[in-house]
């Protein structure tokens, strides 16, 4: 593939043509537009203490992890992945509380999507999903078959 690879706006362009119902044009029978919004926005030291501000009920914080995510922003690897900041209808956060600790202890800042308005019950769905193993990580960077071998 040669020149310049399309931007997200191009891409979601070329999906909304062939696929309408990503558009305004929504079908009858589809579900209610969820009254959450999302914005990438530069998450600083000052905005990341006052999103903590709202950390209630989260689970407890691993300092490790603090640190590893920390210690990648400081030397400038950190990825951003597009998972969001997330914050509940109540305005409490209820996902990214080890990102935003790292920011402040790294002093630096970082984009990151942020979502608000979500319903209450969906901390009990989020981070669900089974972590990635070390076979995994060698299937997405070694690009082997089977991560196993």
């Amino acid at each position: 593939m040669t020149g310049k690879p399309d931007t997200t706006q191009t891409i979601l362009t070329k999906l909304r043509a062939t696929f309408p119902i990503l558009g305004e044009d929504a079908p009858d029978e589809a579900p209610p537009r969820p009254p959450s919004s999302a914005e990438l926005l530069l998450i600083t030291p000052t905005v990341a203490d006052s999103f903590l501000k709202n950390n209630k009920k989260n689970r407890r914080v691993r300092q490790l992890r603090v640190h590893q995510y920390a210690k990648a922003m400081r030397a400038g690897s950190w990825v951003h992945t597009g998972e969001a900041i997330m914050f509940d209808e109540d305005g409490n956060l209820i996902n990214g509380q080890h990102r935003l600790l790292a920011i402040i202890l790294a002093n630096v800042s970082a984009w990151m999507y942020v979502v608000d308005d979500l319903p209450s019950d969906v901390r009990t769905v989020i981070d669900g999903n089974k972590p990635h193993t070390a076979a995994d990580l060698l299937l997405y960077t070694r690009e082997l078959p089977d991560g196993t071998q």
